[in-house]
């Protein structure tokens, strides 16, 4: 089904000349998990991420042959959640398989959960699966009796691996990125082991871009959890960091655990000390503020709450011989996805983003900004074409007043933000995702300002798969750069000195 919206599992019959596929699970309240047999024909699958529920992101039910066969033959469809017996919770039920001895394989990741669930493959063993079938009682993930974890990669923090069994070879894959890891059983024991782990990748050494230091340079980056965490993407996060030189970054997906090793490492790359402000943790995530001048007034969210990943906001103290006024900012990181509950939440934060910038820019309330104070939104706002939340940035037009109250102005001049729509310099294009080609086709990653105090404020995509050798030369940069350090592209705003 459409991601968003209830998952099921389909069989096409390629042997009968039949185009539609027969339904045989409906109603899996939440993305598509793996899918895997066992030797007795039980068809296993889960809840890859959660969106109705209520089953929860990893959970693994078994259908006994007998009613998923009879659901094929043109019987009623097994419901997901009413259906089914729950065998595990863990990771995001993806990659599901069976070795050899009847152990169940799961890998994914459940990143934006506990926390729990990221970071390793879980091996489950046989007697412990077949237990569960037999006492309806799901295996515990954390019995290491019963569930093998396996992380190879210790160069990555928060790895998801996908896996895969060789029969033939008796060998189990892990993938990672681009790295495999095969794992062998010792002879003579149903244990297994690694065979075959890379070497860490060299650190790279730095690059500058030279830039001049009167304009003020913001940069958004949805990080996708690699900057940091992951050891081997250093030297491509150096040469991004250090070819746009940021003076405040604002990051999505940044992996909470790594918050402390960041302003050593942004003064390793950029120079300087650095002040940092984290928002509401998602699962292992949190947007953070890094910010070259000191931080006040800061919040985890609005009041009323925004929902979700609240709003992480600071007012950064500039420098007083550059700018007139300080600069207030809200780092955003929307729901994502195309569904009606979704949809809502990012409608929700929008609506809450509104109201507390009318609340600043107006006397009294819960907060005040001096006049003319610039106010600038920056992030993933993983707009999937819902016009409403821009609408209600650009026009103040809140959708929720009872909640939120009555329409604000967002602009000191009594109209709305403004959408900066920076582009790249090479192709004309503002869309920023995926970053793996050189035509992205969506425009998640964005700034929204109050350009009447702003009014000579621009941008830039940085995206090294549209550079010329030239280019890439000049600006010590490698072509693959940001297609390898996230799935998301840089964005950068410039404010020119004397605002």
């Amino acid at each position: 089904g459409k991601f968003g919206e209830p998952a099921r599992v389909s069989v096409l019959d390629t042997a009968s000349g039949e185009i539609s596929p027969a339904l045989v699970v409906d109603r899996i309240g939440g993305a598509s998990g793996g899918i895997a047999f066992d030797r007795a024909g039980n068809l296993y699958t889960g809840n890859g991420f959660k969106s109705a529920g209520p089953s929860t992101t990893g959970t693994v039910k078994v259908f006994r042959k007998e009613r998923w066969q009879a659901a094929l033959a043109g019987g009623t469809p097994l419901d997901f959640e009413a259906c089914g017996q729950t065998v595990i919770d863990i990771l995001s039920a993806s990659h599901l398989g069976f070795d050899d001895r009847g152990s169940l394989h799961v890998g994914g990741s459940d990143a934006f959960g506990d926390g729990i669930d990221v970071n390793f493959a879980a091996v489950v063993d046989r007697a412990a699966l077949e237990k569960s079938i037999n006492t309806g009682i799901p295996v515990d993930p954390a019995d290491a009796a019963a569930v093998l974890r396996l992380d190879p990669d210790r160069e990555n923090a928060a790895s998801s691996y996908a896996m895969t069994f060789n029969a033939a070879g008796g060998e189990l894959y892990l993938s990672a990125g681009s790295r495999v890891y095969v794992y062998r059983r010792h002879a003579g024991t149903a244990g297994i082991r690694n065979a075959a782990a890379p070497p860490p990748a060299p650190r790279g050494s730095l690059a500058s871009a030279g830039r001049g230091k009167t304009a003020l340079r913001i940069l958004t980056y949805n990080v996708g959890g690699n900057f940091i965490a992951d050891a081997r993407l250093d030297p491509v996060f150096d040469r991004i960091l250090s070819h746009i030189s940021p003076d405040i970054l604002i990051l999505q997906e940044f992996n909470a655990a790594m918050a402390g090793r960041l302003p050593g490492r942004l003064n390793a790359v950029l120079g300087g000390d650095w002040h940092l402000f984290g928002g509401k943790r998602s699962g292992i995530f949190q947007t953070i503020i890094a910010s070259r001048y000191p931080l006040s007034l800061t919040a985890q969210d609005t009041v009323p709450s925004s929902g979700g990943r609240g709003v992480t906001a600071a007012l950064a103290d500039l420098p007083g011989d550059r700018f007139k006024k300080d600069l207030y900012l809200m780092g955003i990181h929307f729901q994502c996805c195309d569904s009606p509950e979704f949809r809502a939440r990012r409608q929700q934060a929008a609506d809450g983003a509104a109201a507390w910038i009318g609340d600043a820019l107006a006397p009294g309330g819960r907060i005040d900004l001096p006049q003319g104070t610039p106010v600038l939104l920056a992030g993933d706002f993983n707009f999937t074409g819902d016009t409403g939340p821009d609408n209600t940035l650009t026009t103040g037009n809140i959708s929720d007043n009872h909640r939120f109250g009555p329409d604000v102005s967002t602009d000191w001049d009594g109209s709305g933000l403004t959408d900066l729509a920076p582009e790249d310099p090479q192709t004309g294009s503002p869309n920023t995702w995926p970053a793996a080609g050189d035509a992205p086709t969506v425009r998640y990653d964005r700034f929204y300002y109050t350009d009447h105090v702003l009014p000579d404020a621009g941008g830039f995509v940085l995206n090294t798969l549209t550079l010329t050798v030239d280019d890439l030369v000049s600006g010590r940069l490698d072509a693959t750069d940001t297609a390898r350090a996230s799935d998301h592209l840089p964005v950068v705003m410039e404010i020119p000195p004397g605002h």
